[in-house]
């Protein structure tokens, strides 16, 4: 068994979001996707920012992609792949640098990218991009990743998915009487599951779907100058026009503040006026505003309409004329919003800035991803991260194995919780695909193509990160 962390191994598992990207052509400094002639390819050019670094290469790992669905908005040059008009839906089979292959073919061949055409990758298992990895052709020099950068909690037990293969035997007629071929029908990863003690609800969010922020002060200032537009819910990115004054830097948060009214699960009677957020946070609300918090992964400016890219889709319709962006950062300064735990004598142990969320079910669920690193002793990944003393294959090599499962999505859950002891949370997970790091597999300069998250070494190295 693959999942098997022997006595002696050492293993690091961390989650992250997963999210959607959308690809506008004249987007990220001026890309323009191009089709081959047999509708299986996909090349980026002219982009130099965001997704993108400045030879063009899409921002993510070598194959992370595989399985993700792949739709089009035709309003250019690619009319008769628009999937509004023509329900056409491509998988991504390989991507790899500036290409992306499809399946099945596009029905656009060799063809340029217009103004109004756009990529839609779909978020379902598509971990979050991490605009700051870097794309190398040899293993050994590159430093790929995704923002599979979360701390679990404080599990008791962690199992990870198992790939189960379902083969079939099949009689070919007219060949013989004897021959039968035998051939894999199905795949699936099944069987992941945690228990861990309830010091945070994230697990409770992934279990439930919909997620509430009270609006916290003080914040940042917010930002002005701008004109909003619509946003649909499964939108990854907030749209504006304009010239926004303070605008969010990558890696802010912004809340979506809108106290438009919507009705979550009960089943006590509805109470008069209260709102959860806008009338207190009690027990007895009779709904909630659609406040929603997302952190911020880029601000493109490049088009006329501008997008600030997030790292979750959102989970709810907010019309330009009912909500306002708000700004906060999540670090060591107070004043920006940040939640901060007091260590002076007079308060030690206060926590300002404390934030209240409300958790309920919703129709759909959102997806994660959760990353796996296993090797045989405490080196980290052999690429252009830093670590360069253990290459494959010598003597001081850790033979590190990193997957990542992709699409994952909660099954069933449970709490309990015994007299003097802590409150647990079990849940039970299957993923949609499994992506495993090849580099060292390669004919030459064989290396960990991804950087493998480690908690005190680059996820939770600084007060920022924690």
């Amino acid at each position: 068994m693959v999942s098997t962390v022997y006595k002696g191994d050492l293993s690091e598992v961390t989650f992250g979001k997963e999210c959607g990207i959308v690809l506008a052509h004249g987007s990220f400094g001026g890309l323009v996707f191009t089709t081959d002639a047999a509708g299986t390819g996909i090349t980026f050019s002219s982009a130099t920012a965001g997704f993108f670094d400045a030879s063009s290469n899409l921002r993510y790992p070598v194959g992370m992609l595989v399985g993700s669905q792949l739709r089009v908005i035709g309003a250019g040059n690619f009319t008769l792949d628009d999937n509004a008009t023509k329900g056409h839906v491509y998988t991504i089979v390989a991507n790899e640098g500036t290409t992306l292959t499809v399946s099945p073919a596009m029905k656009e061949v060799s063809t340029a990218s217009a103004s109004g055409d756009e990529l839609l990758i779909d978020t379902v298992g598509t971990p979050t991009i991490d605009t700051g990895m870097t794309y190398n052709a040899q293993a050994a020099s590159s430093d790929e990743s995704v923002l599979t950068d979360q701390f679990i909690g404080l599990a008791a037990t962690v199992s990870l998915p198992e790939t189960k293969v379902e083969v079939r035997r099949s009689h070919i007629v007219g060949v013989g009487r004897d021959v039968v071929i035998q051939e894999p029908q199905r795949f699936s990863n099944e069987g992941g599951s945690m228990e861990m003690m309830m010091n945070s609800a994230r697990w409770l969010y992934y279990s439930l779907g919909r997620e509430i922020i009270d609006v916290p002060s003080p914040l940042m200032t917010d930002p002005s100058g701008h004109t909003n537009k619509d946003i649909a819910a499964g939108d990854t990115y907030v749209a504006f026009t304009g010239t926004m004054t303070g605008k969010p830097d990558p890696g802010d948060y912004i809340i979506i503040a809108d106290t438009t009214a919507v009705d979550f699960p009960k089943d006590t009677p509805a109470a008069s006026s209260k709102k959860w957020g806008a009338d207190g946070t009690g027990v007895d609300m009779e709904n909630v505003e659609r406040n929603e918090i997302r952190q911020v992964l880029y601000v493109d400016e490049t088009l006329t309409e501008r997008r600030i890219h997030l790292d979750e889709p959102l989970h709810f319709n907010h019309a330009l004329a009912n909500y306002t962006i708000k700004r906060l950062k999540y670090d060591a300064a107070s004043s920006n919003g940040s939640p901060n735990f007091e260590t002076g004598a007079a308060n030690f142990g206060t926590i300002t800035n404390r934030q209240e969320r409300l958790l309920f079910s919703g129709a759909t669920l959102p997806s994660f991803a959760i990353e796996s690193s296993i090797r045989t002793h405490n080196t980290g990944s052999f690429n252009a991260s830093g670590e360069s003393e253990a290459s494959p294959g010598s003597a001081s090599d850790s033979k590190q194995l990193t997957r990542v499962w992709k699409g994952c999505k909660v099954k069933d859950f449970s709490l309990a919780a015994d007299a003097d002891a802590e409150v647990k949370l079990s849940i039970n997970f299957d993923a949609l695909y499994c992506y495993t790091d090849t580099g060292r597999l390669e004919n030459s300069n064989k290396g960990d193509r991804y950087t493998a998250h480690r908690m005190f070494e680059n996820t939770a190295n600084s007060v920022v990160n924690r």
